[in-house]
């Protein structure tokens, strides 16, 4: 199971970031972001301004909110992955 999340993990390191959540937070048009672009199964979401505080909050909602796995994460920036079937 590790050497599959390894193997996953070094896939999102040329990734550049497709979401970043901004002052509004987690509103309906980046949840929409979300969700299209893990039809690719990785994505990498950094969180600025006054979310940075809360960003652990917004990381395990949109885990649960999308069914996804943290694979990855440095500071604010995050590797989540989504199986796909």
């Amino acid at each position: 199971k590790s050497q599959c999340i390894k193997k996953i993990s070094i896939k999102a390191y040329p990734l550049k970031t497709f979401v970043i959540i901004g002052q509004k937070g987690l509103i309906d048009t980046v949840f929409g972001e979300i969700d299209m672009l893990l039809i690719i199964e990785l994505i990498k979401i950094r969180v600025n301004g006054e979310y940075k505080n809360k960003s652990s909050q917004q990381y395990l909602l949109i885990e649960q909110q999308f069914v996804t796995k943290i694979i990855h994460q440095i500071r604010l920036i995050i590797v989540f992955y989504r199986y796909r079937a």
